[in-house]
């Protein structure tokens, strides 16, 4: 019995030491390469976490006046570092941090955690302290909006401009805004075509900047110009977040000592930062005063237009229509005039239920609108009316299309007196029935109310497709499987596609020297020859020629061609002769015809 409870105990020690291991094995080493920290700026830190491979959670600290941001998921990692002979393993998830400061000061951050099998584990504390940017800096970053009072959905300009003096040999450029591309439809403005522009990476972005130069406090200064256009959509204060630069420049020089201690003059580098200040933009909302009916989001300045291919149909026809609204102003936000609410469709027309959403194009949107005339005395489409709110003159405006001349033709109606009722007698009553030739029984006013319902003999090849085109699936499937058993099959049939190809490249070399000519012309027809014989990977000789003649029972003609080809080949070569282009030039024809005639010659049955 005692035995049983050691046993029993030792079973349950085991795993829970073994648990104890696993979780003692996770560690955290936080590595800050920097503890100043500029107001405007974000610094990174890069926490490891040894000993943990995934379900674990990052637990940020609350620092009032910093802000904290995982960077990206994180990466997993695994090393061995050996220093001095000693050994160091690692085997985990490393976290990239950001952090940024709205004040000044200096500030304790308690560390960051690890949320792993449900324990919580603690890196090292660390201070930052955050400093004023140099006020003397010669490097400049502003921010500019093309207005400070806008409504929903009106285009607001932002300039971003970066303003240098110094020989720059590295920078970082950050502007947050990116990050909310999508929210805002963010775009960037076309810049005039006379200007000089050059790339340069914003947040990961390659953005195109106009480059310049302007007078700033008496000197001269290279400027850096790009604009972004954006859409807010939502009413309230909107907050542009300040773009910031970090610089490595070049100011002189300095000497310095290298590795052999010789005085050497190197160039004098100095790290500087810039930020722009945060701009507010005021969103109204939209006026309710004055908002008409028909209004749908429409904010800017629009036309309308509509159109047709269909000026002449019969009573009941579709008539498809093509609503077009141009301008300026924010498509995506546009919704689809509403025919109904006009008196004159809801009269006149069925309105057919529209799902299908505008289709946009860079300078208006299309929507596409199915009706049907009620009545044969309909004599036109009636214009469509569209309104829009104009944030320059703030105020709604309501235009009108143009109307589209329509012609309904009439088309005669089943009534009860067209029905066929067996009487007693079993007679039929009502208008008397006419037999066609080929088709049904049928009252009708016009030749071409009843459609044939007798199937066509091309109907019923409809039956023959599946198995034809399973047979010829198969003779398609048994051929490859042919040519891959077969290699030299398939050298045969691609010898001639690969001899106009290196006839090609040939043909390339006729300028250049002679001796690459004649290779690669020599290469061709050797290609060819080796080809379609399945010969070796060497190079054919005119002994080879000689032999395939009377194997192959070639023409004496086309085989003394061939040999002659070669012997000029190596003659040429190697006498290191200078041939005329002219002469090049009959060569490569002669050669391909030589090809040609082989070709046709060996594809005879």
């Amino acid at each position: 019995m005692c035995n049983r409870i050691k046993k029993l105990m030792l079973l349950l020690v085991i795993p829970w030491m073994a648990v104890s291991v696993v979780r003692a094995e996770v560690k955290l080493d936080l590595q800050v390469s920097d503890t100043s920290l500029v107001l405007g700026d974000e610094m990174t830190v890069q926490l490891k976490a040894d000993g943990v491979e995934d379900n674990a959670a990052l637990i940020m600290p609350s620092v009032p006046g910093l802000t904290f941001r995982q960077l990206g998921a994180p990466s997993s990692s695994s090393q061995t570092i050996i220093v001095n002979g000693k050994i160091s393993r690692f085997s985990g998830l490393i976290y990239s941090i950001g952090i940024s400061a709205s004040k000044k000061g200096q500030f304790l951050v308690p560390g960051f955690g690890i949320q792993h099998q449900n324990q919580t584990f603690n890196s090292k504390s660390f201070t930052i302290r955050v400093v004023s940017p140099d006020a003397q800096s010669s490097m400049r970053v502003t921010l500019a909006a093309s207005s400070e009072h806008l409504y929903p959905d009106e285009p607001l300009v932002i300039t971003l401009k970066w303003y240098l003096q110094d020989r720059v040999q590295d920078y970082t450029f950050r502007f947050p805004l990116l990050e909310q591309k999508d929210r805002f439809q963010l775009e960037l403005v076309k810049a005039s075509g006379t200007a000089t522009t050059r790339e340069l990476v914003v947040n990961g972005y390659t953005i195109p900047f106009e480059q310049g130069v302007e007078t700033v406090k008496g000197e001269q200064t290279t400027v850096y110009q790009t604009a972004f256009r954006i859409f807010p959509s939502d009413p309230g204060m909107l907050s542009i977040p300040a773009a910031s630069v970090k610089a490595i420049v070049q100011r002189g020089t300095e000497l310095k000592r290298d590795f052999f201690d010789r005085v050497i003059q190197t160039p004098k580098l100095e790290r500087i930062f810039a930020v722009s200040k945060e701009l507010q933009v005021q969103v109204a909302p939209l006026p309710a005063e004055g908002r008409p009916r028909s209004f749908t989001g429409g904010v800017g300045d629009f036309q309308i237009q509509l159109s047709t291919g269909q000026t002449r149909v019969r009573l009941g026809d579709p008539i498809e229509l093509a609503i077009r609204i141009t301008g300026k102003g924010r498509f995506s936000k546009i919704q689809q005039p509403v025919l109904n609410d006009i008196p004159e469709y809801k009269a006149n027309f069925v309105v057919v239920d529209n799902l299908q959403p505008g289709d946009i194009q860079a300078d208006g949107i299309t929507f596409k609108q199915v009706v049907r005339p009620r009545n044969e005395t309909v004599t036109r489409i009636p214009p469509v009316r569209f309104s829009f709110f104009n944030p320059e003159k703030k105020r709604y405006f309501t235009v009108e299309s143009n109307d589209i001349p329509i012609k309904v033709l009439l088309t005669k109606k089943i009534t009860a007196a067209d029905m066929i009722v067996p009487d007693q007698q079993g007679q039929g009553t009502g208008n008397p029935l006419q037999r066609q030739q080929r088709g049904i029984y049928g009252n009708y006013s016009f030749e071409d109310a009843l459609t044939t319902q007798t199937r066509s003999p091309a109907w019923f090849l409809l039956f023959l497709i599946p198995p034809l085109a399973f047979f010829i699936f198969l003779v398609i499937v048994q051929r490859r499987r042919r040519l891959n058993n077969d290699q030299a099959l398939v050298r045969a049939r691609a010898a001639r596609g690969r001899s106009s190809r290196r006839l090609k490249k040939a043909g390339k070399l006729i300028g250049a020297d002679s001796g690459q000519f004649l290779k690669a012309l020599s290469l061709a027809l050797s290609g060819y020859v080796s080809d379609k014989f399945n010969l070796g990977s060497g190079e054919v000789t005119v002994v080879d020629i000689r032999e395939l003649a009377k194997k192959h029972a070639l023409p004496e003609q086309l085989a003394e061609a061939l040999v002659d080809h070669f012997e000029r080949f190596d003659r040429l070569r190697f006498s290191h002769e200078d041939i005329t282009p002219e002469e090049r030039e009959a060569i490569l024809t002669a050669v391909d015809q030589t090809i040609r005639d082989l070709n046709r010659h060996l594809q005879r049955p």
